[in-house]
C-alpha cells in the first residue's frame, strides 16, 4: 500500500504530519511503520486490565502524542478520551473507552503493516 491510499483505510493526516516531517515522505513512512513495532499500546492493554489509572493515563498520552505527531487523528481522539477518564479517575470510562481505543489501533497497525 503506498502513503497517499492510506485515508482510504485509517483516519490520517498525512499532510500535517507530512509538515513536521520536514516533507520528508521517506522519513515519515519510517515513523509510520515503526509504530507496528512500538510497545505503548500493550503497557496500555495491560494498565487497563490491571485498573491502574496512572499507568493507563501515562500509557495512554504517550500514545497519544505518536499518534498526533503521526497525523492518525481518530485514534489521536479516542487516546485522549482515556487520558481525560483516567485523569477523572473513572475506572468505568476507561473501561467503555477502551475497546473503541482498542479496536482504532489495531486497524492503523493492520493497514500500516502493509504500507510499503
Amino acid at each position: 500500500m503506498k502513503l497517499n491510499e492510506l485515508p482510504q483505510h485509517i483516519d490520517i493526516d498525512i499532510d500535517a504530519a507530512l509538515a513536521r516531517f520536514a516533507g520528508s515522505e521517506a522519513l515519515y513512512c519510517k515513523f509510520l511503520k515503526k509504530l507496528t513495532a512500538d510497545t505503548t499500546f500493550s503497557s496500555l492493554e495491560s494498565a487497563v486490565a490491571a485498573k491502574d489509572l496512572k499507568e493507563t493515563e501515562k500509557s495512554a498520552h504517550t500514545l497519544k502524542g505518536v499518534c498526533a505527531n503521526l497525523g492518525l487523528t481518530a485514534l489521536t481522539q479516542s487516546c485522549d478520551a482515556l487520558v481525560q477518564a483516567a485523569r477523572a479517575e473513572d475506572v468505568s470510562q476507561v473501561s467503555s473507552l477502551f475497546p473503541s481505543c482498542e479496536s482504532l489501533y489495531r486497524s492503523v497497525v493492520d493497514t500500516l503493516s502493509q504500507l510499503e
